[in-house]
C-alpha cells in the first residue's frame, strides 16, 4: 500500500469544505414535449479518482431534507459546472432519488428544462448528447476506511466487508486501500464537460497564475460575505451564496495547498498536517501576502 497516497488522501477528505464527484454516463431519456432530462448524477459501489466508493443510503437524508418533494425553501440543485449562480441553473429537479438501474444503484434525477433560450440550448445539449458527464456538489458527513492489510484491524475488517461489493475491484486490488463513503450532504447535481474531481476548472479559474487567481477569490469572497451580512434576499437565492462561498474556500484551500505539497515534494519533507490548517486564517494570510 502506498502509504504516504494514503495518508495525503485522509488529511485532504478532513480538509474538504466543498467537495465534487463526476461520472461520464449518458443521459437515459429525454422528453422533447414535456422537456424533461432523466439522468444519473453519480454511481454507487465504484471507488473513483479520490479513492472513495459511495454507498446505498449516502445521499439519503439530504434527498429527504432538500430534494424536490422535501418542505425545504432552498432545494438540491442541477446546475452547470457547479456554478452558483442563477443564469447557471440548468432545469429545476422534480425527481430525485438512490434507484437501481441496470443492476447498480445510482442517485437518479428527472429535471425539466424550463422555455427559454438557454434552455433550449440545454436541451438540446442533451439531446445531441453533447452533455454526457454529471458532477455532484457535496460535503463528507461519514466515512470509513478500508485497506487490504496493515495493524488496525478495524480497517482490514472493514476491507473484507466492503471489497465484495466494489464494482472496479482492479482499483482496490492496485493500491490496497480505499474509503466506504456512508453518507454525504448533497448540495447540487452539474452538468460538465468531464468528469473531474476539482473545482477550479469549472468556476472561471483557468490559465491565470497563482496570485490573479487568489486576488479574484478573494474579492469574490468579499462579495459574498457582504451579500450574505445583508441577508436581503430570498432563501433560495442566500443558499446559493451560502453555497458558492464555501467552493470558493475550498477553492482558496486547493491553490495554497497545492503550492505546500509542491514545495514539499521539491525538497523531499512530509506535506503539511491538513488537520492543523484553519481555512479563516489561511485566507486572512493569503490577503496579507496580496
Amino acid at each position: 500500500m502506498d502509504t504516504k497516497l494514503f495518508e495525503r488522501l485522509v488529511q485532504k477528505k478532513q480538509s474538504t469544505i466543498y467537495g465534487v464527484k463526476g461520472i461520464e454516463q449518458k443521459v437515459l431519456e429525454i422528453d422533447m414535449n414535456k422537456r424533461n432530462v432523466e439522468g444519473i448524477f453519480n454511481t454507487f459501489y465504484w471507488i473513483d479518482q479520490e479513492f472513495d466508493m459511495l454507498v446505498s443510503g449516502a445521499a439519503t437524508r439530504s434527498i429527504q431534507h432538500s430534494g424536490p418533494h422535501s418542505n425545504a425553501t432552498a432545494k438540491i440543485k442541477h446546475l452547470a459546472d457547479h456554478i452558483m449562480r442563477t443564469d447557471f441553473v440548468v432545469g429545476k429537479l422534480t425527481e430525485l432519488e438512490e434507484k437501481e438501474i441496470d443492476g447498480i444503484m445510482r442517485i437518479w434525477f428527472v429535471s425539466n428544462i424550463p422555455e427559454s433560450t438557454k434552455g433550449n440550448d440545454h436541451l438540446i445539449n442533451y439531446q445531441s448528447e453533447i452533455y454526457d458527464n454529471h458532477s455532484i456538489g457535496f460535503r463528507y458527513v461519514k466515512y470509513i476506511v478500508c485497506t487490504k492489510d496493515g495493524e488496525n484491524e478495524d480497517y482490514v475488517t472493514n476491507w473484507n466487508e466492503w471489497y465484495p461489493q466494489v464494482i472496479n475491484k482492479e482499483a482496490a486490488d492496485k493500491y490496497e486501500f480505499f474509503f466506504v463513503v456512508k453518507e454525504i450532504e448533497l448540495w447540487e447535481g452539474s452538468v460538465v464537460m468531464f468528469g473531474m474531481n476539482e473545482l477550479t476548472p469549472y468556476i472561471g479559474v483557468k490559465s491565470k497564475d497563482k496570485n490573479m487567481q487568489l486576488i479574484e477569490l478573494n474579492d469574490r469572497l468579499d462579495n459574498l460575505t457582504k451579500a450574505l451580512r445583508s441577508g436581503s434576499q430570498s432563501d433560495d437565492t442566500m443558499k446559493m451564496l451560502e453555497l458558492q462561498e464555501k467552493q470558493i474556500k475550498q477553492m482558496l484551500q486547493d491553490i495554497v495547498l497545492k503550492e505546500s505539497f509542491e514545495k514539499c515534494t521539491q525538497i523531499k519533507t512530509d506535506p503539511p498536517d491538513l488537520n492543523t490548517l484553519d481555512v479563516s486564517k489561511l485566507i486572512g494570510n493569503i490577503n496579507v501576502k496580496i
